[in-house]
């Protein structure tokens, strides 16, 4: 599918079950980068899902007068996406919440 152009999103299906708590998308994006380039992989749980669900005017990128939700790592998550695992902050909205 990847070498035909299929555009991928990644999702887990999380919350949908005891054994899909909603805490497993980055856990299904590190896996996925094993065979996608990762700043694809990212673009997929970022820009591209938004695009997907009608949201890509407001979700999905870092842009004056987007909705400023962010997950802050440290370093370049391209080099290493398990730094997902590992958020410095969290913000919805242009707030911290975490």
């Amino acid at each position: 599918m990847l070498d035909a152009g299929v555009t991928v999103i990644p999702g887990p299906d999380g919350g949908i079950g005891p054994h899909k708590t909603h805490d497993v998308l980055p856990g299904g994006v590190i896996k996925l980068a094993e065979i996608m380039p990762p700043i694809d992989v990212l673009r997929g749980v970022t820009k591209v899902a938004a695009q997907a669900c009608t949201l890509g005017n407001r979700k999905g990128r870092l842009l004056p007068g987007y909705d400023a939700d962010a997950l802050v790592v440290a370093g370049d998550p391209v080099g290493d996406i398990r730094r997902l695992n590992q958020p410095l902050a969290v913000f919805h909205g242009g707030h911290r919440v975490r």
